[in-house]
């Protein structure tokens, strides 16, 4: 008789944010990007995503200033309920926060290009 585990497999929740730029006919643009993922383990679902390219000065100095990477966080589903709220309607506020996290992972996007600001 084979043994069974019966302790549900746990579902994880994941909160991703990427800032880089680019530079089309001299004119520089940051791309912002979010989303929201559940990983399960027999799938993955994004509930949320957003892509955004916004001119240079059009961003605050603390967005600018921000290396070019990809942050991963693990949350608790209690903050990704939270996140998802906020998905709804102040998507913007989700492209420069470090929500409460589990864990972390950055990793760093070399641009081509240098800004002279």
């Amino acid at each position: 008789m084979q043994k069974r585990s019966l302790s549900p497999k746990k579902s994880g929740y994941f909160f991703s944010r990427l800032k880089n730029f680019h530079k089309v006919n001299g004119q520089i643009f940051i791309t912002l990007y979010a989303r929201l993922t559940i990983v399960r383990p027999e799938h993955s679902e994004c509930v949320w995503e957003a892509l955004e390219e916004i001119g240079w000065n059009q961003v605050n100095q603390k967005l600018q200033n921000a290396p070019n990477g990809i942050y991963t966080y693990q949350v608790p589903e209690e903050v990704f309920q939270d996140l998802k709220r906020l998905s709804g309607h102040q998507q913007n506020e989700l492209y420069s926060l470090t929500p409460f996290y589990q864990t972390a992972r950055f990793s760093r996007i070399s641009s081509e290009c240098t800004v002279m600001a």
